[in-house]
C-alpha cells in the first residue's frame, strides 16, 4: 500500500490511532470522519478514553482545514453519541464536547457558528439556559468583531429551534448589546434577527419588549442597517398585534419611505404590497397611496413586485376600499413592463369577485388581446371567469379559437385543458374543432392533452376525423388517432375497431405501441369483433418487444 493510501480494513479505533499522528493531512482529514465510525463500535469507556482525546487533538489541529472540518463533523459525531448512548449522551455532550468548542471562538472560523448551533440545539433546556446563555451574552460583548458577528450569526440559527421565552431575559440583553454595537455589520443583522425573534414568541409583553428595539435600527446611522430594517418591516408585521402594527410597523414604514437612501427606500418599495396586504384595514389611504405609486413606478423590480402582491392588498383592505387602487391597476394593466401585465393578469381572478362584472370583463378581455405571455394568465381561468359571467361567454370564445397562433406551446396545452373545462358555456363543436386542430400541434405534451379533450366532445359523426388521422402521413398523427381512441366514450368505441386494425400493422412501431394500448382498453369497452381479435392477434405476434409487452397486458381473447 502507498505511503498515502488508507488501509481501511483496519478497524475504526486502530486506523485512528495509527492516523492522528500522522503528517499527512488527508490522513488527519480521514480521522474527522473515523472517530463518527468508530463511536458506533465503540464501548463507553473508549468514548470518554481514546474518542474525546482525538477530537480535541484535530479541533486544534495546526492545519486550519483538518481544524475547521472537524468542527463540521462534530454535530455528526454528536449524533452517533446520541443514537448508541442515548443516557449518557446529554452530560456528555454538554459537559465535554460543547466547552471543547467554546475554546474555539477566537479562531473564529466560518463553520463555527453553524456547528456550534447544531449541538446547542441538542442540549437539554436547564442546559442550554445555565450554560451557553451566560457563553452567547459574554461574545455578544467580545471585543473582537469577529466573534460578535458569529454570536449573532449563532442567534439566528437557533431562532427555530429553541423556544426563546425560556431564554428571553438573556436574548433581550444580546438584542440589546447589538443594538448598540459600534460594528455596522453587527448592527446590520439586528433587524430580521428582532422580526424572527419577535414571530417566534408567545407573550405580548415579550413581543412588545423586543419589537421595541426596533425602531432604533429605522433611524441608524449606516443605510445598510436602514435597508436591514426595510427588509424585516414585512416578518415583523406578521409577528405583532393590531394595535403594534399601529404603534411601530407604520410609523417605521413611513420614515423608511422617505429615507434619504436610494437602496433603503427601493426596499422598503418593494415590501410594500405584503406590508399593506398584512395591514389590511390597519393601513392608512397615504400607505395605500405610496403602494399605488410603487405599482406605478418606472422602475420595473418595484413595478414587478407590486404586481405581484395586488391580489393581496385589495384583498386585505377590502371591497369597500377597492376605489383607493382602482387608477393605479388601470395604469399597470397597460405598463410597458410585460411582466407586470402578465402578473396582474395572473392574480385578476383571485379577487375577482370584488369587481363590477362590467370592469372584470374589460379588463379580463383586454389582458385577452395582449401577447401570450400575458394572456395565458386569463386563459388558464377561463371556466372560473365564465362562471361569474356565463352571460358573457360569447365574448371570450375568441381566445381558443385558432389556437395554433399562439407560439407558446403552454399557452396552447391552456387551450386544450379549457375546451374540457367551458363545456358547458361552448357548443361542442365549436369546442371540438379547438380540439382538433391541437390534436395534431407539433408539441406531445398539447397532443397528448388534446386527445382528453377530442375524445370528450367526439361523437359517431366525428369518427371522420380519426380515419383521417389514422391515415395520416406524420406517425405522430397516427400515433394520436389510437391515443384518442382509447379515452372515447363506450358507446362509440365500436366504431373505431377497424381504425385500430388499420394502425396495428403500422410501420412506425410508437404507432403500433399505441395502438396495442387502444386494443386493450377497447376490449374491455366492447364485445370482441372479429376486426378487433386480428387487431390484437398481429400485435401480439409483433418483432417489436414494447409493442408485445403492451399488448401481453391484456389476455388473449
Amino acid at each position: 500500500m502507498n505511503e498515502g493510501e488508507i488501509d481501511l480494513s483496519i478497524p475504526p479505533l486502530a486506523r485512528l490511532a495509527r492516523y492522528l499522528t500522522s503528517e499527512s493531512q488527508d490522513h488527519r482529514i480521514h480521522c474527522t470522519e473515523c472517530v463518527i465510525e468508530a463511536a458506533s463500535c465503540s464501548r463507553l469507556d473508549d468514548v470518554h478514553a481514546r474518542l474525546l482525546p482525538a477530537v480535541e487533538a484535530l479541533l486544534n489541529d495546526e492545519d486550519e482545514e483538518v481544524a475547521d472540518t472537524m468542527l463540521m463533523m462534530l454535530p455528526d459525531f454528536a449524533d452517533t453519541i446520541f443514537e448508541y448512548f442515548p443516557d449518557f449522551a446529554p452530560a456528555f455532550l454538554a459537559q465535554n464536547i460543547i466547552p471543547l468548542v467554546h475554546a474555539l471562538i477566537s479562531n473564529e472560523s466560518e463553520q463555527y457558528a453553524e456547528s456550534y448551533a447544531s449541538l446547542a440545539i441538542k442540549l437539554a433546556p436547564e442546559y442550554f439556559t445555565d450554560l451557553e446563555v451566560p457563553f452567547l451574552k459574554s461574545i455578544a460583548h467580545d471585543d473582537e468583531e469577529g466573534v460578535r458577528l458569529i454570536a449573532s450569526a449563532i442567534v439566528l440559527y437557533l431562532v427555530e429551534h429553541i423556544d426563546p421565552s425560556i431564554w428571553f431575559s438573556g436574548l433581550l440583553e444580546i438584542i440589546t448589546t447589538f443594538t448598540s454595537d459600534s460594528s455596522d455589520e453587527v448592527r446590520v443583522k439586528t433587524p430580521p434577527l428582532i422580526a424572527l425573534y419577535t414571530k417566534e414568541l408567545q407573550s405580548q409583553k415579550e413581543k412588545m419588549q423586543l419589537s421595541g428595539k426596533f425602531s432604533l435600527f429605522v433611524r441608524d446611522t449606516c443605510p445598510e442597517v436602514r435597508t436591514a430594517a426595510a427588509e424585516s418591516l414585512v416578518t415583523l408585521c406578521m409577528a405583532l398585534d393590531p394595535s403594534s402594527k399601529i404603534i411601530i410597523v407604520i410609523p417605521a414604514t413611513k420614515l423608511l419611505l422617505n429615507d434619504q437612501n436610494e437602496e433603503t427606500r427601493d426596499c422598503v418599495s418593494k415590501n410594500l404590497g405584503p406590508l399593506v396586504a398584512e395591514l389590511g384595514r390597519l393601513a392608512d389611504r397615504s400607505l395605500v397611496s405610496q403602494y399605488c405609486t410603487a405599482l406605478c413606478s418606472t422602475d420595473p423590480n418595484i413595478a414587478f413586485a407590486s404586481a405581484y402582491s395586488f391580489p393581496a392588498v385589495i384583498l386585505g383592505i377590502g371591497k369597500e376600499r377597492k376605489n383607493e387602487v382602482a387608477t393605479a391597476f388601470d395604469e399597470a394593466s397597460s405598463s410597458r413592463e410585460f411582466r407586470v401585465r402578465r402578473t396582474l393578469a395572473y392574480g385578476l381572478m383571485s379577487f375577482a369577485h370584488l369587481l363590477e362584472k362590467d370592469y372584470l370583463v374589460e379588463n379580463a378581455i383586454n389582458f385577452l388581446r395582449d401577447i401570450p405571455a400575458v394572456s395565458i394568465g386569463i386563459i388558464e381561468s377561463l371556466d372560473r371567469f365564465l362562471e361569474m359571467v356565463p352571460e358573457r361567454s360569447s365574448e371570450f370564445f375568441f381566445c381558443l379559437q385558432e389556437p395554433q397562433r399562439y407560439p407558446e406551446w403552454r399557452v396552447r396545452l391552456k387551450v386544450s385543458e379549457q375546451c374540457r373545462l367551458c363545456a358547458k358555456f361552448y357548443k361542442r363543436e365549436e369546442l371540438l374543432l379547438v380540439a382538433e386542430q391541437l390534436a395534431v400541434d407539433e408539441v406531445w405534451a398539447v397532443r397528448k392533452d388534446a386527445a382528453k379533450s377530442v375524445a370528450l366532445h367526439i361523437q359517431k359523426s366525428d369518427i371522420s376525423f380519426l380515419e383521417k388521422l389514422s391515415e395520416s402521413r406524420m406517425y405522430y398523427e397516427r400515433q394520436e388517432a389510437a391515443l384518442i381512441i382509447s379515452l372515447i366514450e363506450q358507446k362509440w368505441v365500436s366504431e373505431c375497431t377497424k381504425i385500430i386494425e388499420r394502425l396495428s400493422s403500422d410501420q412506425v412501431a410508437n404507432v403500433r405501441i399505441m395502438a396495442a394500448n387502444a386494443a386493450r382498453v377497447l376490449k374491455h369497452k366492447v364485445l370482441v369483433s372479429l376486426t378487433l381479435m386480428r387487431a390484437i392477434k398481429r400485435l401480439k405476434g409483433d418483432n417489436d418487444v414494447d409493442v408485445i409487452f403492451s399488448i401481453g397486458k391484456a389476455d388473449a381473447p
